[in-house]
């Protein structure tokens, strides 16, 4: 055992013999072996239920006294003159604990004699089972509720109890192996059946097996026909059943339900035309269009594998991780996926083959083309439960680890006001890992876009794309940091997605030199600090920036549309009575919107009460179908909102209306149509331009 290397094939059976500490999410402990050897620090990395846990919560995991077995250790020596022995645990497989009956036992004496086990009666497991439950440490107690299992395997209330510990864990699956189990019990009240129906109803839906749900949310309503909760459940079925089929969602609700911060978001997933295939330009997989797509079709809304918001996190004392992958600074967020995915997937084996069908890096072999789908049991009869003391699941920590390096998210909020002034701390963003949304590859010059509803992430179309086309979207929005800009700033990001971003755009920065993206990045930076600007600085502003770009380079001059932006606005604000300089501020933010790559088919910029025209005039002053291809929304509709408020305040309300609808169109590309979420998104904007919008927008 002292050679240091990986004993394969064999084990080390040992005992736990102090109590549980915890560092940096490393759980220690001292063990001994049966020959005595009891200077031998343990150290267990990512188990589950163990990041933040308690002392208490620890000794639930690791109670004094255990009989361990640790598959194919590795012992390290510290440094002399006094060494340290240590074993390391990456892997929950590969730590199993052993009951005092097992025939492994029966040659093994211990040198030293075992110390009083940590003995319980079934109901005390119970009682510390349903603190943790209230606490929300649900693994914990689903561990506490699996010894009181141990020790009378008939109790079916524990397997009640269990199965809602799953739910919280969306361990789907095993809460249904249990609740269902334990409904079947002969002498379970009908109280405690009807409970065990409603969480085997409520994981069905988990699973998204909406009309066996019903079907038992139905026998819960039989016992209890005035159960509100219940009732509700039955039409939560009905709509996730419809958007299943239609694609049809409620945006205003589900706006309106992540507008409360760290909120999840209850909708069914969709997949739109499109289908997984092996991509000529990433050489690896990619999405790809099943027929003709129009500018703003919904292609995918994908629910997170696991998700994690700041407010998890308020009030605790964390640390920022070093990913030693990308070699940048993880946020607490993304650093606690890792631990989340680990848990899930102990208590949820059947999704191990679709997280480990996801790109991983350079250092584990290429993925298949196909992702497989999460194998998971939705009648009888139904797996075992899994063993959280016998975990048999070989989890690969460090592929897990690459997997969410390469593939994780950070949300993009869709409550957030769209604003290239808005900062955001990098450091606490909200971050989630989905499965068929990691497969869409990186261009800055994406055809598609995506944006996050709560924990949903929903994708569409941001121009039209042939049947065939591969289908991008920009790993890094444009609104936020002005640094998401910068060539230096993309080229960092992306770096471990790929050597350089090859897409038109940023082959166009490159044609313009490193000298001239240098100073563009300086203007950027400038423009972000500066709080007001007059109208002489700001035109100096778009000289300056025009001059970073090539005379032929027409589109994707991002910085310099949100530099003539600036112009527009310092012009209104100086200019208010001034109609000829006022409408040189319009065609400035026209030229902001050409500069993004949208096309401008309404140039007219004369202020003043006009004849009514016919409906072709009242017609969206822009192309539909071409909208620019790196989403910087907050440039474009804030322009479109200009021009449409000095149309408003000279009396000109059929133009008012149709740069207003432009605005809401363009919005609705991006976000999904309706009214009301524009008007929420933009409300400051609209509210300062004194414009009402219900009316014009109605039909929108």
């Amino acid at each position: 055992m002292q050679a240091h290397h990986i004993h394969k094939g064999q084990y080390l059976l040992c005992r736990i013999a102090s109590g549980p500490a915890q560092e940096d999410g490393v759980v220690y402990f001292a063990v001994e072996d049966p020959a005595g050897v009891a200077a031998i620090t343990f150290k267990i990395h990512k188990y589950p239920g163990a990041t933040l846990a308690s002392t208490a919560a620890l000794d639930v995991l690791f109670p004094l006294g255990t009989l361990l077995a640790i598959r194919e250790p590795k012992l390290v020596l510290g440094p002399s003159p006094t060494p340290r022995r240590a074993i390391s645990v990456y892997s929950p497989a590969d730590l199993v604990f052993v009951q005092p009956l097992d025939p492994i036992l029966g040659a093994v004496t211990w040198q030293i004699p075992a110390p009083p086990p940590v003995s319980r009666l079934a109901t005390e497991w119970k009682e510390i089972g349903n603190q943790h439950f209230q606490d929300g440490r649900y693994f914990v107690a689903a561990v506490a509720y699996s010894r009181d299992l141990a020790v009378d395997p008939d109790a079916y209330v524990l397997q009640i109890n269990r199965a809602a510990a799953y739910l919280h864990l969306e361990c789907y699956s095993a809460a249904v192996a249990d609740a269902a189990t334990a409904s079947l019990f002969d002498k379970i009240s009908d109280r405690l059946r009807m409970k065990a129906l409603y969480r085997t109803a409520q994981a069905q839906y988990g699973l998204t097996d909406y009309e066996e749900a019903l079907r038992n949310f139905a026998q819960c309503l039989f016992l209890t026909p005035e159960d509100v909760e219940i009732k509700g459940w039955t039409e939560r079925c009905r709509g996730r059943i419809h958007e299943r089929d239609t694609g049809e969602y409620d945006w205003s609700r589900m706006f309106r339900k992540a507008q409360v911060p760290g909120n999840t978001v209850d909708a069914e997933e969709f997949v739109g035309p499109i289908k997984i295939g092996e991509s000529a330009r990433s050489g690896g997989k990619g999405i790809f269009a099943t027929k003709n797509i129009k500018a703003g079709d919904l292609l995918l809304v994908s629910k997170p594998v696991v998700v994690s918001f700041p407010q998890e996190f308020e009030g605790v004392d964390y640390e920022l991780g070093a990913n030693l992958i990308t070699l940048k600074t993880d946020s607490v967020c993304r650093q606690s996926l890792i631990a989340k995915l680990i848990t899930k997937l102990v208590g949820d084996p059947g999704l191990y083959l679709s997280i480990s069908a996801l790109y991983a890096g350079p250092s584990y072999p290429a993925p298949p083309l196909q992702l497989p789908p999460p194998v998971y049991a939705r009648e009888p009869p139904f797996p075992a439960v899994p063993d959280l003391l016998r975990i048999e699941t070989s989890i690969d920590v460090g592929l897990i680890e690459r997997v969410i390096a390469y593939n994780a998210f950070n949300l993009n909020d869709v409550t957030r006001p769209p604003c290239f002034a808005c900062t955001r701390d990098l450091y606490k963003l909200s971050s989630a890992l989905y499965l068929l949304p990691s497969l869409l590859n990186h261009a800055c010059s994406a055809n598609s876009t995506w944006c996050n509803f709560g924990d949903l992430l929903v994708v569409r179309a941001t121009k039209d794309v042939a049947e065939g086309g591969e289908l991008t979207i920009p790993y890094i929005p444009l609104e936020g940091p002005w640094e998401s800009l910068s060539r230096t700033y993309l080229d960092r990001e992306l770096k471990h997605h790929m050597n350089r971003c090859d897409c038109d755009e940023c082959e166009a920065d490159r044609l313009d030199g490193e000298e001239a993206c240098a100073r563009r990045e300086g203007y950027l930076a400038w423009l972000r600090e500066t709080q007001e600007w007059t109208v002489r600085r700001a035109r100096g502003l778009v000289w300056d920036m025009e001059a970073t770009y090539s005379a032929d380079r027409k589109r994707g001059r991002w910085a310099s549309a949100r530099a003539r932006l600036i112009l527009a606005e310092a012009i209104i604000r100086k200019e208010r009575r001034n109609s000829a300089r006022l409408e040189e501020a319009i065609q400035e933010a026209m030229k902001a919107l050409e500069e993004n790559g949208i096309v401008v088919l309404d140039k007219s910029a004369g202020l003043g009460p006009r004849a009514p025209e016919n409906s072709e005039g009242d017609a969206l002053p822009i192309a539909i179908g071409s909208t620019p291809i790196w989403s910087d929304v907050g440039t474009c509709v804030r322009a479109m909102l200009k021009i449409s408020s000095l149309f408003h305040s000279h009396g000109d309300s059929r133009m008012m209306e149709r740069w207003a609808k432009a605005a809401c169109w363009f919005d609705t590309i991006y976000v999904g149509k309706g009214r009301d979420i524009f008007m929420a998104r933009h409300d400051g904007l609209i509210r300062s331009s004194c414009m009402d919008l219900l009316g014009p927008l109605s039909s929108v």
